[in-house]
């Protein structure tokens, strides 16, 4: 029940949580039956609002064959082993109402580290976003750099700044989009994790 804890400290009421998979992140895991998990355990992302939501979509990205990577031994395991690659994602879109009265979409995602299931997904999540009407906004953690990022979506970039290692950034993989809305200014806050 994280999202509810985070939701209730940082005083946000609106609030949704939609799972990737249920079971240990490093460990097995299944399909969840439903979004929000059951109350077990599961992983995925959350979006936390000040502001109402009209409505909550959670769309659950299509799974390409997960891939397999030879990856070097390390001290506790020596020699090499194949590590499947995790490539189930969600798509959580919120349909926010500012205090004007408008609607705005909020879709909210994290990809996976490997480039070309990133940018498969991505193609889906824009897809999938274009066909909601109005204002259109979408922030996570895309796992590409910003001109990649453009190509597929052709929305506008709302902040830029490197995001990727946390500690001295190098990358940008975090994204803030929008179509149909602009931003008055934007900055990158260096957290030390994650």
């Amino acid at each position: 029940n994280q999202t509810e804890i985070l939701a209730r400290e940082l005083q946000l009421p609106h609030h949704r949580f939609a799972a990737f998979f249920q079971g240990w992140a490093g460990g097995w895991r299944r399909s969840p039956r439903r979004s929000d998990a059951g109350g077990r355990m599961a992983f995925g992302l959350a979006t936390l609002s000040r502001l109402p939501v009209a409505t909550w979509r959670v769309h659950p990205m299509s799974t390409p064959l997960p891939g397999v990577r030879l990856q070097a031994g390390t001290l506790r395991r020596p020699g090499s082993f194949v590590r499947f690659v995790d490539t189930s994602r969600t798509l959580l879109a919120s349909t926010v109402v500012a205090g004007d009265g408008r609607e705005i979409v909020v879709g909210n995602v994290h990809l996976p580290a490997e480039r070309p299931i990133a940018r498969h997904q991505l193609r889906e999540v824009s897809a999938v976003l274009s066909t909601l009407p109005g204002q259109r906004i979408l922030a996570g953690d895309l796992a590409l750099e910003p001109g990649d990022v453009a190509a597929i979506t052709k929305a506008a970039s709302l902040a830029a700044g490197l995001t990727y290692p946390a500690v001295n950034p190098r990358r940008q993989v975090d994204h803030l989009l929008g179509v149909g809305v602009t931003a008055s200014a934007c900055g990158v806050e260096a957290l030390r994790y994650s």
